[in-house]
């Protein structure tokens, strides 16, 4: 696993986080399926960096290690800019 964190952003619509979670998977370095988008730098094989899911009413990010942290501060940046303040907490189970 990683560490993993939980990224809300209070008063936003299911549609908007959506729409986010769709941006995050035009990153460079990101490839998707329906469950999940993985995050690697450039040429890197095997374990992701990190991984972003969309949960309900929130994202799951998982930083593997590498450059998980770097790719943590672009999806923040990414969510504050299209979602206004968004609230970074562990991820519990």
């Amino acid at each position: 696993m990683g560490y993993e964190y939980r990224l809300s952003a209070p008063n936003t619509t299911r549609l908007a986080l959506s729409q986010a979670y769709k941006n995050i998977s035009r990153l460079a370095g990101a490839s998707s399926s329906e469950q999940q988008i993985e995050l690697r730098t450039n040429g890197h094989d095997g374990m992701p960096d990190a991984t972003v899911m969309l949960d309900e009413d929130s994202l799951y990010f998982c930083d593997h290690g590498g450059a998980g942290k770097e790719f943590l501060g672009r999806v923040i940046e990414l969510l504050v800019s299209s979602l206004g303040a968004i609230v970074v907490t562990e991820h519990e189970q």
